[in-house]
């Protein structure tokens, strides 16, 4: 069995069955759902956007030619 911590807060994992890359585990404390990025040792990643809502991945640039 694997037990990887929570990335949120970081309790304890079990994870019985062998994951896979880009698998969603759910952290049974806090509920909150994270993705398999690699096995040995298992590491797990949550979606930047949703713990940090106001970045923007939308960047916009105005070039006035340098006047």
């Amino acid at each position: 069995m694997l037990t990887p911590r929570c990335p949120k807060c970081k309790s304890m994992i079990d994870i019985t069955n062998i994951p896979v890359i880009g698998e969603v585990i759910l952290c049974p404390d806090c509920k909150k759902e994270f993705t398999v990025t690699w096995l040995y040792p298992i590491a797990l990643d949550f979606d930047i956007q949703e713990e940090l809502p106001h970045l923007s991945t939308d960047i916009h640039i105005e070039i006035n030619g340098g006047k």
